[in-house]
């Protein structure tokens, strides 16, 4: 069968047609996103802090928000796109600032570390479906960066550890519901994709403290 950018998709419990609002509850929470971005932004002014980085991450946050938004109404691979773009760009930028400002790496091996999430990313794209967990495996590296980098700070930031200690939990828990969601559907209609949403917007306005606490030391 032929597909195109805007071949429907059906990739979760809640989704039980094609109409706008096939899945309300996966598309109204993704307002957590669009709050945790709000806050952020409101902390960042009320501190004044001339952090460009924090800002572009802040503004990547709002985008995850409207392209996850896109992609729980209209479902098709174009805005499945506009929905993982954004994570991507986040990921790999929230991951650069925290190996360059939080653990002080050089640029040099602020890179090869980079470098070796992206092919461990890939490499647990390629394990076998049985062992995806729903498609939640390929967020197991961001779960370990997270987890890495709160132990490594945990004696020269220890508040900046705690925090990251907390958008890990809050990860952890959401990656579980995220990968409940189908094996739920006949038990739970609504599935559980919307707890992922929920939780994210609480573990990314975290990775922006994270970030603010990290400005207020320097």
């Amino acid at each position: 069968m032929e597909t195109s950018l805007f071949t429907p998709m059906d990739n979760y419990c809640e989704r039980m047609g094609e109409g706008l609002l096939a899945e309300p509850m996966n598309a109204a929470t993704n307002a957590a996103f669009f709050i945790a971005a709000f806050l952020l932004w409101r902390r960042y002014r009320a501190q004044g802090a001339q952090d460009a980085a924090l800002l572009g991450l802040i503004v990547l946050i709002a985008l995850i928000g409207a392209g996850s938004l896109s992609f729980h109404t209209f479902a098709n691979r174009l805005t499945m796109l506009a929905d993982v773009i954004p994570i991507s760009l986040f990921v790999f930028a929230y991951l650069w600032v925290a190996l360059r400002r939080l653990l002080g790496l050089s640029q040099v091996l602020a890179a090869i570390g980079l470098g070796g999430f992206a092919l461990l990313s890939w490499a647990v794209a390629l394990l076998p479906a049985g062992l995806q967990f729903n498609g939640s495996v390929s967020y197991f590296p961001c779960l370990a960066a997270l987890i890495a980098i709160a132990f490594l700070v945990r004696k020269t930031a220890p508040q900046i550890a705690k925090t990251l200690a907390m958008a890990a939990a809050c990860f952890a828990a959401s990656l579980t519901l995220r990968t409940w969601d189908a094996a739920l559907c006949e038990s739970f209609a609504l599935g559980t994709h919307f707890f992922w949403h929920i939780f994210n917007g609480i573990v990314l306005y975290l990775l922006g403290m994270s970030l603010l606490q990290s400005s207020r030391r320097r």
